[in-house]
């Protein structure tokens, strides 16, 4: 969780700087500030996409996770030869 925490905070930082940095002659948070709504839902389009994509990446990375962490533990369970039963990955909150 504070993986995904990080990353998102990190990359939406980057994309509102991207953003500045693309639309050179405008303020933002002026425009913002001075009520300018077609500016507002170009801000929110911003951040919806990026972080659909971060949570799309993000909770590939925790699938992985819990793959990897079943094979280990099957691993494990063959060469000490305990069965260990099914694997039944953490699921996270």
């Amino acid at each position: 969780m504070a993986f995904g925490l990080i990353v998102a905070v990190l990359t939406i930082f980057v994309a509102l700087n991207l953003l500045d940095w693309l639309t050179a002659g405008i303020s933002e948070m002026d425009e913002l500030k001075k009520g300018n709504v077609a500016v507002a839902i170009l801000v929110a389009v911003v951040l919806l996409w990026v972080t659909s994509i971060v949570e799309a990446g993000t909770r590939g990375v925790g699938a992985s996770a819990q793959i990897e962490s079943c094979a280990i533990a099957a691993q494990v369970s063959d060469v000490i030869g305990w069965e260990m039963g099914a694997c039944i990955p953490y699921a996270g909150r």
